[in-house]
């Protein structure tokens, strides 16, 4: 029987992204037991953070995740994507 989830705080973290598409995608990975509190507002500033260096003036969620599943723990972890799209005007 396993045991109740833990609550673990997760700040995602810039994993790809295109600056020809003003895309920004940051992750964090969740074991199967635990229960992930993310912060969502240190993400966002991430993303903005990135879009800005590229040129763009912010950065929004594109709303919902991917969820992969981490074969390197025999899926026990699952890798979790959020997209984010900078706004406003780039250098592209």
């Amino acid at each position: 029987m396993l045991a109740a989830g833990c609550t673990v705080q997760k700040e995602p973290e810039p994993v790809a992204g295109s600056r020809a598409d003003g895309m920004v995608i940051l992750e964090y990975s969740v074991y199967f037991t635990e229960r992930a509190e993310v912060d969502y507002a240190a993400a966002r500033d991430k993303a903005r953070r990135i879009c800005a260096g590229w040129g763009y003036s912010g950065a929004e969620p594109l709303g919902g995740s991917t969820q992969i599943c981490a074969m390197r723990y025999n899926c026990n972890t699952v890798d979790v994507r959020l997209p984010y799209q900078c706004t406003g005007a780039g250098s592209r």
